[in-house]
């Protein structure tokens, strides 16, 4: 099994994000850096990227066909808790999630919707997924209320 590890990182909120392989750059102090091949000059180039800024790509692409990074934040629909029999038809929860790399594997961050540590993580429901935003440029998208729908 194949799959393309990359990253992106921006310079700083007002600079394009920068999208390469990352790596911690050691010349007397430590620096974030995304190296990507610079087609117009034919050459390798290092980006100095802002840490917080940083996100790996998970492999998954939203319902648009665009790519799922980690610190992306998507609008899911999903049943809240309650068993498929207890589910009222049509009716389920939407909320605005950030992605997350914990325990070992990407998921959601449900902490502040749901009354549980663990957000989702990958299965079937992706294709049905959106990206409205990032945590470093619009933070305020995320929920901390769900809508029921």
């Amino acid at each position: 099994m194949s799959r393309m590890i990359k990253f992106r990182g921006k310079f700083s909120k007002d600079h394009p994000w920068v999208y390469g392989d990352y790596y911690k750059y050691y010349d007397g102090s430590f620096m974030h850096v995304i190296t990507y091949i610079d087609t117009e000059l034919m050459q390798n180039t290092l980006c100095p990227i802002d840490e917080d800024s940083l996100g790996q790509f998970t492999g998954l692409k939203d319902k648009n066909g665009k790519e799922i990074y980690e610190g992306d934040i998507v609008t899911k629909k999903f049943w809240h808790n309650n068993p498929p029999s207890k589910r009222p038809k049509q009716k389920f929860i939407v909320a605005n999630l950030p992605i997350v790399f914990d325990g070992g594997c990407f998921s959601t961050d449900e902490r502040n919707i749901r009354n549980t540590e663990y957000g989702t993580t990958f299965n079937n429901w992706w294709d049905d997924v959106e990206i409205i935003g990032n945590i470093y440029e619009n933070p305020e998208l995320i929920s901390n209320q769900p809508t029921r729908s």
